[in-house]
């Protein structure tokens, strides 16, 4: 097996409306994923089970999009275009 593989997600030149939807889709599921997994965390374990990682996860995915939406609505209103560079990398780990 690899240790590493990489991939292209997303890349290409994107209006700032169409950034933003691909941007908001992939910072909204993983806000979905950590509230998921403080409810299921909750249920399996008590509401005393230490949620901290994702509470803060929550936390800072919301100030990254309002951030972002800033960051946007600037670019949309100069007129111009944006470009992603969306790479994953996945590292094995021992």
């Amino acid at each position: 097996m690899e240790d590493t593989l990489e991939f292209k997600l997303v890349k290409g030149e994107f209006t700032p409306e169409e950034a933003g939807k691909i941007l908001f889709s992939l910072i909204q599921n993983k806000i979905n994923y950590h509230n998921v997994e403080i409810l299921s965390r909750q249920i399996r374990f008590g509401f005393g089970d230490d949620v901290s990682h994702s509470e803060k996860r929550v936390a800072d995915l919301k100030k990254i999009n309002k951030s972002l939406i800033a960051f946007l609505k600037e670019a949309d209103a100069e007129g111009k275009k944006l470009e992603i560079n969306g790479t994953f990398e996945l590292s094995v780990v021992e």
